[in-house]
C-alpha cells in the first residue's frame, strides 16, 4: 500500500511514530533530538500532502462526484485553512522549483513554504509588466534566503510586500496606497503566515464573512 517506488510502504510509519515514548531515563539530548527529527518528518509529510493534493485535483477525483478538491480534503479531515494551504502550494510548486526542492527535503515548514508561495505571487502581481526570469530568480532567492536565516512566515510575507512596493515604484506600477490587492493581502498575518483581516483564495470564504474577511453579525 502506498508503495509507489519500491521503497518502504509509508503505512508502516504511522505505528512507528505512534509508539514513540519518552522513557524515565531519557536524556535531554535524546528528547531534543527526537523533536528535530519529527519536525523534519512533519515538513516532508506536509510537502507530500501538497503534492498529493495537486494530484487529486489534476486527476479530478472530487469532480467525479460533483465536488471540489478543497471540500474533499476537509471531508478527509483537513482543517479548511490547511486545505487552502495545500492547494496553494500544489499550484505553485511546478513554477517554484527551488522552493519545491527545499520543501521536499523537509527544510521548511508548510507555513514557510506557503509564505514563499504567497510572497512570490504578491511580488509578481505588483509588477506592471511580467518579471524577467533574472528578476524573478533574484526575488525568489531573497525570500528563500530570509527563510533559511530563520525568519518567520510573517517576516517573509512582509519582505515580499516591500519588494512588491519597490517594483511598483521603480516600474510605474499602481502606488501602494491605491492598490486594492494590498488591502486584500493582509495587514496582520499570524506567525504561521495565515491572514488576519485579509481575503482567502477566491471562493474560499467561510459562510458569514465579507470579502475582506470581517465577520457579518448574524441577525
Amino acid at each position: 500500500m502506498f508503495d509507489y517506488h519500491g521503497g518502504m510502504p509509508i503505512d508502516t510509519l504511522l505505528p512507528t511514530v505512534r509508539d514513540l515514548t519518552i522513557t524515565a531515563d531519557a536524556t535531554g539530548r535524546q528528547v531534543f533530538d527526537t523533536p528535530k527529527i519529527l519536525m523534519g518528518l512533519r515538513n516532508v509529510v506536509d510537502h507530500q500532502l501538497a503534492v498529493h493534493t495537486g494530484a487529486l485535483d489534476r486527476l479530478g477525483v472530487a469532480r467525479q462526484t460533483g465536488g471540489k478538491t478543497r471540500a474533499l480534503l476537509i471531508k478527509m479531515g483537513a482543517a479548511p485553512v490547511v486545505a487552502d494551504r495545500w492547494l496553494r502550494i500544489a499550484a505553485a510548486l511546478s513554477t517554484l522549483e527551488r522552493v519545491a526542492a527545499y520543501s521536499g527535503d523537509g527544510v521548511f515548514s508548510s507555513e514557510h513554504v506557503d509564505a514563499l508561495v504567497r510572497g512570490m505571487a504578491h511580488v509578481e502581481k505588483r509588477s506592471p509588466e511580467p518579471l524577467s526570469e533574472v528578476s524573478r530568480i533574484e526575488h525568489k532567492l531573497a525570500l528563500i534566503a530570509q527563510a533559511c536565516a530563520g525568519a518567520t512566515p510573517r517576516e517573509v510575507l512582509n519582505t515580499a510586500r516591500k519588494l512588491g512596493n519597490q517594483i511598483a515604484d521603480d516600474h510605474g506600477g499602481v502606488p501602494a496606497s491605491e492598490d486594492r490587492s494590498i488591502n486584500e493581502w493582509t495587514s496582520k498575518p499570524t506567525d504561521d503566515g495565515r491572514p488576519v483581516g485579509g481575503t482567502r483564495e477566491p471562493g474560499h470564504r467561510d459562510r458569514g464573512e465579507t470579502r475582506v474577511g470581517h465577520r457579518i453579525p448574524r441577525r
